[in-house]
């Protein structure tokens, strides 16, 4: 048998027992990371990130900088190892430490900071450099559905990275 959800990481798929209308303005299977920050309510496609996986943004004043990881392993795809696919996954933080704010960027699959020469991981921590021992405030999200998240905030704003990088 199967398992109901082996499809979730196709963006062709349609929810397993959703029965609630759905957002065209992407894919129902899109995963996005949610962010409800003040009155404020952002989406940003996991799909936007395959290039750019480190992006800075100002969401309702505040800044945050967004990891993103390619690499992680559906839990939906199959049962064995070899029928897993990979879906990502996400890190949102302030980019702000001891009160001097960070630019980080991705180079060469290494997360550095452009004031210091640090390297970060995905959890927001310092593990080479300088700042190494530091970490990065975590700031609250989720990585949903693309109709799972706009099910509960209709009035979402989707922003991708390509829109806050360039």
């Amino acid at each position: 048998m199967a398992p109901p959800y082996k499809d979730y990481y196709s963006l062709e798929s349609e929810p397993f027992l959703f029965r609630g209308s759905i957002d065209s303005a992407l894919p129902s299977m899109e995963r996005v990371i949610g962010l409800e920050l003040g009155q404020a309510k952002v989406a940003y496609p996991f799909g936007s990130f395959a290039d750019i996986p480190v992006v800075h943004d100002t969401v309702s004043g505040q800044e945050v900088v967004i990891f993103f990881a390619g690499d992680t392993l559906s839990a939906f795809s199959g049962r064995g190892f070899d029928e897993r696919r990979t879906v990502g996954t996400t890190g949102v933080f302030s980019p702000v430490v001891d009160g001097r704010s960070l630019t980080l960027a991705a180079e060469y699959g290494v997360i550095l900071d452009d004031q210091t020469g640090s390297e970060w991981n995905l959890l927001g921590q310092a593990v080479a450099g300088e700042l190494q021992g530091k970490n990065l405030e975590p700031i609250v999200h989720v990585n949903h559905f693309w109709f799972a998240w706009q099910a509960f905030f209709p009035d979402t704003k989707i922003r991708s990275a390509d829109d806050i990088s360039g």
